[in-house]
């Protein structure tokens, strides 16, 4: 009982590092990025926004709207769809009907091949892009009118073959929608500073990615990770193991969340974490020692209430309270989100029990399929 209650004190030690860590990491990031000048006006290649579409995304007319004011002065939009009879095809036409002076168009069909359906799509998409720059724009994503400017400023330096975004999702609407979006600001955000600041990118994050031709061509094309459940990441890993340099912009990206229900989170969150115990076996596993509200929790239970337990349980919940407001302060103020942090310790709780569920199988489920998930990443088909 002791050894146990020793291990628990030395997880939240654990825990509250990380936390703090975080913490300084996203006050580095951000504040070099308010101290920089504005990006260079000099730097403005032609892009080509890749943004392959299935379905009607929550706010997906606003969404698309934000396409139509981006300040860039050569941009063209490509919007990919499966199936004609896809309901996103109507929203999409009367999108580009309505902006006729944009440089945009409508691919429909996606190539075979792969198990990944997105980038079958993007495989479709590339050969009607006419430039060198590509953005993958995922179509949940809402981007500012400089988002251009800023998300390829990191590629006026050539070494860089790929900058992508730190993401957040916005405005929920559900309880289960508010512990993904806490998720994403209080967890996901503060471990990519953590390891863009230490080791370095290794992989890219695919909210929006910015990419080169030659990079992409040089790894294979699309084709190389077409049958990868974590396209992002493997395209990032790839391109840096080519010897291109990854950067993370200092853009976040709104994701605007759905009406998410309790199944559909929690599918969501478990096809992320399968995802993480394959991509990175050994940090995920140790990502136990980051919940400390959980181990905290059960030092509470172990000391059977004593005063300690209680003094360490309130402890380390406002130390992990302060952290993820401090957090959602620095990178993204969002008063929605932000009235939600009473269910932090909900989302920490679930995040334990989430760790544990990605070592019982390897079934995901992604866009209504279902698909067995192989020990490098591959994706296939699963009966259900």
């Amino acid at each position: 009982m002791l050894g146990l209650k020793l291990f628990c004190l030395i997880a939240i030690a654990c825990s509250v590092a990380y936390w703090l860590a975080g913490v300084g990491c996203a006050l580095v990031f951000f504040g070099r990025s308010r101290r920089r000048a504005h990006p260079s006006s000099d730097f403005t290649p032609p892009v080509s926004i890749l943004r392959p579409m299935r379905g009607l995304d929550a706010d997906m007319e606003a969404n698309l709207q934000s396409l139509a004011i981006l300040d860039w002065p050569c941009c063209q939009l490509i919007f990919g769809v499966e199936d004609e009879n896809d309901p996103c095809v109507p929203v999409i036409r009367q999108f580009l009907a309505g902006h006729p002076d944009l440089d945009a168009k409508l691919v429909i069909g996606a190539s075979g091949g792969g198990a990944n359906r997105k980038v079958n799509n993007l495989k479709t998409m590339l050969p009607h892009a006419r430039h060198d720059l590509i953005i993958l724009c995922d179509s949940d994503a809402s981007l500012a009118p400089d988002s251009i400017r800023r998300i390829v400023q990191p590629l006026a330096d050539e070494k860089t073959g790929l900058t992508c975004c730190p993401y957040l999702w916005k405005n929920p609407r559900t309880l289960p929608a508010a512990i993904e979006a806490l998720t994403f600001c209080s967890e996901f955000v503060p471990s990519v500073l953590l390891v863009e600041q230490t080791t370095g990118l290794g992989f890219a994050l695919g909210a929006t990615v910015a990419v080169r031709r030659r990079c992409l061509e040089e790894i294979g094309g699309f084709e190389a990770i077409q049958d990868y459940l974590a396209d992002d990441y493997w395209l990032g890993k790839l391109i840096r193991d080519r010897g291109h340099k990854l950067a993370l912009s200092d853009y976040v990206v709104n994701l605007i969340h759905p009406e998410t229900t309790w199944p559909q989170m929690w599918l969501h969150q478990l096809r992320l974490v399968r995802t993480y115990r394959v991509c990175q076996p050994l940090g995920f596993f140790f990502s136990v020692l980051t919940h400390g509200t959980t181990w905290a929790t059960v030092f509470l239970i172990l000391t059977l209430g004593a005063p300690l337990g209680w003094t360490v349980w309130i402890a380390t919940l406002g130390l992990r309270l302060a952290s993820a407001m401090i957090l959602q302060t620095i990178h993204l103020p969002d008063r929605m989100t932000t009235r939600y942090f009473w269910l932090l310790p909900l989302r920490d709780w679930c995040a334990t029990a989430w760790w544990l569920l990605a070592y019982t199988g390897n079934r995901v489920t992604w866009r209504g399929s279902s698909f067995t998930l192989t020990p490098d990443g591959k994706l296939h088909s699963a009966r259900k």
